[in-house]
């Protein structure tokens, strides 16, 4: 069906019934309407003030696969409009790591839903990981980027790997790191033996102003674990597209061009 703003691409996510609307005039953002209200995503930083000022659709949600660079620009485009103001909720799991918290500064739109990419450092409240933090701390003179935590978790992996194998030899370690358990300075990680992914939580909160927090005055607040063996892809449906060579289910919702 053609609208006015775009096309209209009818799909269906977890039983849900979706409108894909591809708007022209948003410059690549792409929005999504679905039976319990209506969502937007955020393709491109490419969206241009013009398609934010014409935005009207308060949808009750928006999703943004949007990081770096791209997600800065588009939150300072954003916040112009009032564009933060216009939506029920706002989710990024990737566009607030770090890095974006030290670009936007005050810019950061307040009440919006993220994961950080994955980590924030304040997270959880451990003497493990605050001995770390402030051990980067000290060296670097920033607060650590989820990368950051991840290469340092995974050297130690790799020194447990080896000191279980024995040898540097490559599918010797290969064999001993699958199906590892190994403590982080915030989570546990396995690496699950069939298809070697790398399982752990993923922290989601939302920002709320932080005066006390220099230079960033933002934080990652009520924060909740989403555990990794809940929501990763079970390894019995992985195998199985194994043998008779099917694509994943979610590949039917990728619209390119």
């Amino acid at each position: 069906m053609a609208t006015s703003n775009g096309t209209v691409v009818e799909a269906r996510f977890h039983n849900r019934r979706i409108d894909m609307i591809s708007c022209p005039t948003f410059a690549r953002l792409l929005v999504l309407v679905v039976v319990v209200g209506s969502a937007v995503i955020a393709g491109s930083a490419i969206a241009t003030e013009t398609a934010l000022d014409r935005y009207v659709a308060k949808p009750d949600a928006v999703y943004s696969p949007l990081w770096g660079d791209d997600f800065v620009t588009f939150v300072k485009q954003a916040n112009r409009h009032d564009f933060f103001k216009k939506v029920g909720a706002f989710f990024t799991p990737a566009g607030l790591a770090m890095d974006a918290f030290y670009a936007l500064g005050k810019e950061v739109p307040k009440g919006i839903y993220t994961c950080s990419h994955g980590y924030w450092f304040e997270h959880p409240d451990t003497p493990r990981n605050k001995k770390w933090v402030e051990t980067f701390v000290s060296k670097w003179g920033v607060y650590p980027h989820v990368t950051a935590y991840y290469t340092y978790s995974a050297v130690y992996y790799l020194k447990a790997a080896v000191e279980k194998a024995r040898t540097t030899d490559t599918e010797a370690v290969i064999t001993a790191l699958e199906g590892m358990e190994q403590q982080g300075a915030a989570y546990r990680t396995v690496i699950r033996k069939e298809d070697h992914q790398a399982i752990t939580d993923v922290p989601w909160g939302v920002t709320r102003e932080a005066k006390d927090l220099e230079p960033l005055f933002v934080r990652m607040a009520d924060i909740r674990d989403s555990r990794g063996e809940e929501i990763v892809e079970p390894i019995a449906e992985i195998l199985e597209r194994r043998k008779t060579g099917a694509e994943p289910p979610w590949r039917k919702y990728v619209i390119k061009g």
